[in-house]
């Protein structure tokens, strides 16, 4: 989506190749001389991704999935392991940000969730990567304990720490 920021018209574009396209045949960024008549020159562009969050959301799946770029490993009570991405736990989890802050960033650490089985690992992943999670009802009280200690966003109440607003 091209958008001219001054007049907030909107120009629809479906992909940032036809975006480029549509800005060569003005002329390119350096010489745009005139669109539909107006001048343009000096005007400032806002470039929007359309479904910006689900493509970075999906995105992060796949790497997840085949491995790429993980940098922790997270055991279960069963020994089981899933690796993951230091950012999004960190970003969905005041526990995970304040483990990651005091290790340096080239550490892969291995995670150890005493009290957290594979299911309910699986399940806090799939809710931090995909932002929701069906559970089954007789699993649903595990489930939100293991957030509750975690302390995920969306799935508890993350208590603020003191003198923060």
């Amino acid at each position: 989506m091209l958008m001219m920021c001054t007049q907030k018209e909107e120009i629809s574009m479906s992909s940032l190749e036809s975006l480029v396209e549509h800005l060569q045949g003005l002329g390119g960024l350096d010489g745009l001389a005139a669109l539909d008549g107006r001048i343009v020159s000096g005007q400032r562009f806002c470039l929007r991704w359309d479904h910006f969050q689900s493509n970075i959301l999906s995105n992060f799946e796949t790497m997840r999935e085949q491995e790429e770029f993980v940098d922790v490993t997270l055991s279960s009570t069963e020994g089981k392991s899933l690796k993951a991405h230091r950012l999004l736990l960190s970003a969905c989890s005041t526990y995970f940000r304040d483990i990651f802050r005091e290790l340096p960033s080239h550490y892969h650490p291995i995670i150890v969730l005493q009290d957290t089985s594979f299911e309910e690992l699986k399940s806090i992943l799939h809710f931090i990567y995909h932002g929701e999670v069906s559970v089954a009802q007789e699993r649903l009280g595990l489930l939100l304990k293991a957030a509750e200690a975690l302390r995920i966003k969306g799935l508890t109440r993350v208590k603020k720490p003191k003198g923060k607003s």
